[in-house]
This record gives C-alpha cells, sequence and structure tokens, in this order.
C-alpha cells in the first residue's frame, strides 16, 4: 500500500529475535559484528563530537582534550554507550577541567564495569537508600514512570511532589541507569537494567550483578510486587472519586474528553492500570505469604467496595478499559486458587462480569458507569447491590432485569457490519473480534 516507505529495525544479536526477523519477505541483514570497522570508526567520529562539546563547557586546553578523546577511545570497546555514560559524568559541574583528566581514569573498561563502578558509588552517597528504593520502582514496574507516577510509588519520594528540581538531582545520582526525558524516567539501555535484575551471562560480570540485586532487593524483587500493589491501592483510594474530569453528563462521549491542567490522574494513571499485574508478579513468589490481603476487610477487598466504580472511570479516561478486563480477569483467576475463606473472590467474580457486560459504554462513556452499567445490571449483582448509592438521581423508575448473570459472559459489540472472525487465548477466553466493517475490536 505504501511501496515507497521503509522500515529500519534494530536489536539485539539474538537468535530468536533473527528467526522472527528472517520472516519478512523482503529486507537485507546487516551485522554490526560483521562491520567492526565500520562501528569502530562511527564510535571514534562520537567521541570526537561528545568532546568537543565537553572542551566547550569545560574550555579545556588542547592537551586536556586530546588526552581525554585518546583515553575514551583506548577504552571504548566500541561501545556508544560507554562514551556517553563517561561523558555524562565528566559534564556534572562539580568535575571541574582540572580534574577531567583524574575523573575520566577512573572509569573502567566494559559496560559491567562502569554499572559496578556506578552502583559503588550510589551506595556511598547520602542519598543511597532513597536511590535504592528509586532502582527497585523503576525495574519492577510494566512501562517507563512519569516523575509524578515515580512519586507516587515510592514512599521515600512524599516530600519532593513539590520539589522536581531536587527529585531529578536524586535520580542523577542514578544516571548510569536512569535517564529523564519529557518528564520520564527512563533506563539508559536495557544492559543498565539487566545488570540491576542480576542477568548477566558473564560469570566475572554476574557474581557484581548478583551483588547489586541483593542490594536492590534485600528481600526479593517479589515483596517490591507486593509494596508497589499497596502503594497504587492506597493512592488510588486517596484520589479517585466520582467524575474526576468534571464531566457532568452521563453522556459525555471519550472523544470529546479534555484532559484537565493540573490532570488528576497523572500521577495514578500507572496504579490505574497496572495494580494487578502487581500482584500477579507477586504472586509468583512462593517464599513469602501475604494472606492478610485477600482477607474480608484487607487493601484489596476495601479498594474494590469502595473505589471500584471510580476506577472503572478512571479506565475510561486512560482509554485503559481492555486493560482493566484483564485486570478482573487476574484477580478472579488467583482468587479462585486461594483456600482463604473470605468473601472476596465472589465480589472479584461478579465484578469481573460487571466488567465485561458494560465495558463498551463505559470505555466510550465513562459516567455511564453510574446510570446505564447499574440499572441494566442484574438485579442480585453483587457489584449492583453494593453501589446503588452512586445510581444517577434522575433515574426514578428503572428497567425489568435478570435476577442473576446468565450464561453469556461476552458480547461482541462496536462493529458496524457482521463479525467475520473471532480470535481465542488458550485458556479459551475471547480476545478479539474482526468484522466486515474493516474494524477488529479487542
Amino acid at each position: 500500500m505504501f511501496p515507497s516507505v521503509k522500515w529500519i529495525v534494530s536489536s539485539r544479536n539474538w537468535t530468536e529475535i533473527g528467526d522472527q526477523l528472517n520472516m519478512a519477505t523482503h529486507g537485507a541483514h546487516l551485522s554490526l559484528e560483521l562491520n567492526a570497522e565500520s562501528v569502530t570508526a562511527a564510535v571514534n567520529a562520537y567521541i570526537w563530537y561528545k568532546v568537543k562539546q565537553l572542551g566547550k563547557l569545560k574550555k579545556y586546553d588542547p592537551k586536556t582534550r586530546d588526552a581525554v578523546r585518546h583515553y575514551l577511545s583506548s577504552r571504548a570497546d566500541d561501545t556508544f554507550l560507554w562514551v556517553a555514560l563517561v561523558c555524562h559524568a565528566l559534564e556534572d559541574p562539580a568535575v571541574r577541567k582540572r580534574h577531567s583528566l583524574e575523573k575520566v581514569r577512573e572509569f573502567p573498561t566494559g559496560l559491567d564495569s562502569l554499572y559496578t563502578k556506578a552502583t559503588n558509588d550510589i551506595r556511598r552517597s547520602k542519598d543511597a537508600d532513597l536511590c535504592r528504593h528509586i532502582l527497585a520502582v523503576t525495574t519492577s514496574v510494566r512501562r517507563p514512570l512519569s516523575l509524578q507516577e515515580l512519586v507516587s510509588l515510592v514512599e521515600e519520594l512524599d516530600d519532593f511532589s513539590e520539589d522536581i528540581e531536587s527529585l531529578e538531582e536524586i535520580i542523577d545520582i542514578c544516571g548510569s541507569f536512569l535517564s529523564i526525558r519529557r518528564g520520564t524516567v527512563y533506563f539508559v539501555h536495557q544492559s543498565a537494567k539487566d545488570f540491576l535484575l542480576g542477568d548477566i551471562s558473564d560469570r566475572k560480570a554476574s557474581e557484581a550483578s548478583q551483588q547489586t540485586f541483593s542490594w536492590v532487593f534485600p528481600y526479593g524483587k517479589e515483596t517490591e510486587h507486593c509494596q508497589i500493589l499497596s502503594k497504587s491501592l492506597n493512592v488510588m483510594s486517596g484520589t479517585l472519586k466520582r467524575d474526576m474530569y468534571g464531566l457532568r453528563s452521563p453522556g459525555f462521549p471519550i472523544d470529546q474528553v479534555s484532559v484537565p491542567t493540573p490532570d488528576p490522574l497523572a500521577a495514578i494513571r500507572y496504579s490505574c492500570v497496572y495494580w494487578a499485574d502487581h500482584l500477579h508478579d507477586w504472586q509468583l513468589g512462593d517464599n513469602i505469604k501475604h494472606p492478610d490481603i485477600f482477607q474480608d476487610g484487607g487493601i484489596i477487598d476495601n479498594f474494590l467496595r469502595k473505589h471500584y466504580l471510580h476506577w472503572l472511570e478512571a479506565l475510561s479516561l486512560c482509554r485503559s478499559m481492555s486493560q482493566g478486563i484483564l485486570s478482573m480477569t487476574k484477580l478472579d483467576s488467583i482468587l479462585q486458587q486461594t483456600t482463604i475463606a473470605s468473601q472476596l473472590p465472589s465480589l472479584a467474580n461478579d465484578m469481573r462480569r460487571f466488567i465485561l457486560y458494560c465495558g463498551w459504554v463505559a470505555e466510550n462513556h465513562p459516567l455511564q458507569i453510574y446510570a446505564s452499567a447499574l440499572v441494566f445490571s442484574p438485579a442480585r449483582s453483587i457489584t449492583r447491590n453494593l453501589f446503588t448509592q452512586m445510581e444517577s438521581r434522575w433515574i426514578t423508575a428503572g428497567p425489568v432485569v435478570e435476577d442473576d448473570w446468565n450464561a453469556c459472559t461476552q458480547t461482541l459489540e462496536g462493529h458496524s457490519d457482521s463479525v467475520l472472525s473471532i480470535a481465542f487465548s488458550p485458556d479459551s477466553k475471547l480476545v478479539a473480534s474482526g468484522s466486515y466493517d474493516n474494524t477488529v475490536k479487542i
């Protein structure tokens, strides 16, 4: 359809990735390992550029400039990232021109050695514990976090919610691992995350990586997932309410919604979408048990009973209703496998049916959660009876509805023509439907 469009896809030199890319009918394969001379030339050109920038910033004399460039060229090992991280450290205002040669010689060859040095530097800093919490959260989450989201998930950062400059300074201490771009915290490279996770194949580097993992996650990674889950539920409970964006009209369409400034959901967007994923990841660990989490009156039970409809509204505003369906499916599946005597499994199962039933209309009209979603759900639905007081006041007489949920768990909605095909996941749950109207609904 677009014959002039060409794609460049880059990846690690892994067999499984290469096998998938080889399936492309048209394309040329370029291996950097087989073009070492070109890579060396490119890295050297990058070094010249970066040292030229440093020279202007630090006012290097020719002797210092040449010495820094020579050291970088002799130690870079054809790695752009290594050069970038070392130059970033040299750009620090605390590194004066007269200290530049001494500073650059402190950096060992190789990324893993550099990460080891960076970890040791962080552990010696006055903000070591704070940095550890930041690295633990950023390593455990499912996507990069905004600064506001990071503050909401790291309890020790509560005092920095209004002091973004100081927060950025703390993250800069982790500069060999993390960077901030347009208000979002990213890893400088996948290798940095691998090192923190202890996922290094080289034996010598692996030992240092494992030690770093033990420092970042002193009680295990599963405990971090549990803490993120708990913090997510707490910050959502303290933020979510009815009509977050002041839409007022139950029929207000999602396509006309404008995000207010400031956005009341900014700090909890990640939590809204991924809290159940961290419950799932925590459950993967068998060494730690917190049965109280699933008890009646526990953090999950309290959140669902007080804020379930508010959460569904927020998912709609975040354009993440499909993720909410997956979250309730995961929660229901986890609870069905527990042996704890509580009402939470029945509640979660009913709420899963509720979101499957009203998901499409709520996705397109956020405030219908409190109107049609409630009044058209079964009379004995736990969710409906739990939130009866939230029904829109203008509804004086409701329709006649079934007493209980029927055998239909999902309905194909949103297509303007007949459904052509459907796809199922391995556990026989519907995943997607395709229609003659050329649309695919998830």
